[in-house]
């Protein structure tokens, strides 16, 4: 169902003619016309608005035809001597993480994949509460480098960080889908993120659901005052990776 939605998304956005109405017409009236933050519809349309202006003023200098495109490019620029930690929060069936296992072949790589793998904790758009469980099945993955961390973030980040030695640089990847998740990650990671370190959203610029991810993002860096800047999108502008500076 995910994969689903997101090619649909996708698919959207890449109409070049639409995509240039929503943000050229659609997102400055719907700026001007509803505050922030509202729920439903037109409090999506705010923060889309917002995600339009925050790209225009950060460019964005590499986009690519699909997020794994966009992986190779963030591989081959950020991590090219392989010294470094993936986290990844929201791993449901592991597609994204079994292609970091795949490229990031160092032996001095970590991996570290948290999920509950029992669904949304809440409602996300039309996705109801327990959408996308693998019914507890973690992805098989035989590589000693991987750790899963399993259960809800704000169940398990807490002590996992407790014990976390973070000597490398780190490439977080955030598909943790709802605002309150995403946000709750960002806000932990705080004492952890230095220059350097990579943070991919999956749906950063997603017109659905800019109400999440983006403005878990933009809350995250005006309360702890981060700096971040693009690096690589893919074509639609929906999966974004950015560089802490």
């Amino acid at each position: 169902m995910k994969a689903a939605l997101y090619r649909l998304e996708v698919a959207i956005s890449k109409q070049s003619a639409l995509r240039k109405f929503i943000r050229r017409l659609v997102l400055p009236a719907a700026s001007m016309s509803f505050p922030t933050p509202l729920k439903g519809p037109f409090g999506n349309l705010s923060n889309l608005a917002d995600f339009s202006r925050w790209i225009k003023s950060h460019p964005c200098p590499s986009q690519f035809p699909d997020r794994y495109a966009l992986y190779e490019h963030v591989l081959r620029t950020e991590a090219s001597d392989g010294a470094v930690d993936y986290l990844e929060f929201g791993v449901w069936e592991g597609r994204s993480l079994k292609w970091w296992v795949q490229h990031l072949v160092s032996k001095e790589a970590r991996f570290f994949a948290f999920d509950s793998f029992e669904g949304l904790p809440e409602d996300w758009g039309i996705a109801p509460g327990g959408s996308f469980s693998t019914g507890g099945r973690i992805p098989d993955i035989d590589d000693p480098r991987v750790e899963f961390v399993v259960g809800y973030f704000q169940d398990t980040l807490s002590a996992f960080l407790r014990a976390y030695n973070p000597a490398k640089r780190r490439i977080i990847n955030m598909d943790a889908d709802l605002y309150s998740s995403t946000l709750f990650v960002l806000t932990m990671l705080v004492p952890f993120l230095k220059a350097g370190d990579v943070l991919i959203f999956d749906e950063l610029g997603s017109i659905l659901r800019a109400h999440h991810e983006f403005r878990a993002f933009r809350d995250f860096c005006s309360a702890f005052r981060v700096s971040a800047e693009p690096i690589a999108a893919d074509e639609a502008l929906h999966t974004v990776a950015v560089r802490i500076a």
